[in-house]
């Protein structure tokens, strides 16, 4: 039996920006990935994090080995802003590439 394909989504938008999407009639970053990676792979696990949000974040760091592979959304925060929020996207990407397999 093939082994199930377990992938993290994480969202690089933050949540404001997410909410202007849904409003826009649009889905978030994280679930337009999450709907095309089922396409490619049916019986696949995923799961959405988002690095501004300190309790997703928290419950990811202790699993990250569980997952096959990482997709990183992208948004539209910029790499020279020293936002806090910005801060913590640059931090869990870090610590995501620590955990490689």
């Amino acid at each position: 039996m093939k082994k199930k394909l377990k992938i993290l989504i994480v969202e690089g938008n933050v949540a404001e920006e997410t909410i202007n999407f849904r409003r826009a009639g649009c889905v978030s970053q994280s679930e337009n990935f999450k709907y095309h990676i089922k396409k490619l792979e049916q019986n696949c696990e995923t799961d959405i994090v988002q690095p501004g949000d300190d309790n997703s974040i928290s419950r990811i760091f202790s699993s990250l080995k569980k997952y096959h592979g990482i997709v990183l959304t992208g948004s539209t925060l910029r790499v020279n802003d020293n936002s806090n929020e910005v801060k913590k996207h640059i931090d869990f990407a870090k610590t995501c590439f620590k955990h490689e397999k």
